[in-house]
């Protein structure tokens, strides 16, 4: 079989802000101490508290800029293994990630990105996933994908010169998206972006997103739509609305609020990016 891929061709980016120490991976990864993995740390910090690793397979880069988006690209530039995962600060690993990945790749070599499944703490699922491999996911299932289900190909990064938009993502002026903008990119590139129906990693319910109120998440959703579907931006917009009156998530009497909130979003979207 070619393209035969081990545990040294994998690394992990990891984004965190102000660590002092490297006693934050050690929940990360039950299974083996921290130092068995090749290990990327980005922490954004300040100059007063700067981060250092005494393991050589752990490297840190300390950046005192602002955004996940950011740190992201950061760990893409300093990476040096054939497969990279991005992922955040506050997940736990399955026992058996490594070899998925390694599994994944080999076995479906054409393919440059994957997104598995994630379990809360609990072992629930946080999405409702396909039981099945899906080799291209469509526009649908990017747009409900979320950053820590994802793996990479690092060459797909280099090919394409495709990095996240970082006007996207916490830290930013729109605070969600980063990830979903980039996996649209991909696709209009044709990068094959596939699922594999295994558990990667278990992440705490409550995301960052979480906490946003529905104005915040309109806000944001309307720059969204605008800068990935251009001219149509007000479809995805009203269907956003249609499904969230349809499961009940907000109320008739709120529509036109949120709707203005999305123009909003998408105006200020459009002055910084022209």
């Amino acid at each position: 079989m070619t393209n035969q891929f081990t545990q040294d061709d994998l690394e992990i980016i990891i984004s965190t802000m102000n660590q002092t120490s490297l006693d934050f991976l050690i929940p990360m990864f039950p299974m083996n101490h921290f130092s068995k993995f090749s290990i990327l740390v980005i922490n954004q910090t300040n100059k007063n508290s700067i981060l250092s690793s005494e393991f050589e397979s752990v490297k840190v880069v300390n950046s005192f800029e602002i955004g996940l988006s950011k740190s992201r690209n950061l760990g893409i530039k300093n990476a040096s293994k054939p497969i990279i995962i991005l992922t955040d600060d506050d997940v736990v690993f399955a026992d058996d990630f490594v070899q998925k990945i390694i599994n994944s790749f080999t076995n479906y070599p054409n393919q440059n990105i994957f997104r598995f499944q994630v379990q809360s703490l609990e072992k629930k699922f946080l999405r409702n996933y396909p039981t099945n491999f899906i080799k291209r996911l469509n526009k649908f299932e990017v747009l409900n994908t979320m950053s820590v289900e994802l793996v990479f190909r690092k060459s797909v990064f280099d090919k394409t010169t495709i990095l996240y938009d970082e006007n996207f993502g916490l830290g930013a002026k729109f605070a969600i998206g980063e990830e979903n903008s980039l996996l649209l990119d991909f696709k209009k590139e044709s990068v094959t972006i596939g699922f594999i129906p295994e558990v990667l990693c278990y992440h705490d319910e409550k995301h960052s997103s979480a906490i946003l109120s529905k104005h915040e998440i309109y806000y944001y959703s309307g720059a969204f739509f605008y800068r990935n579907f251009g001219s149509t931006y007000k479809f995805w917009i009203l269907l956003k609305l249609f499904f969230e009156l349809k499961q009940r998530k907000i109320l008739f009497s709120v529509l036109s609020k949120l709707y203005k909130q999305a123009i909003l979003g998408k105006n200020d979207y459009k002055k910084i990016s022209n």
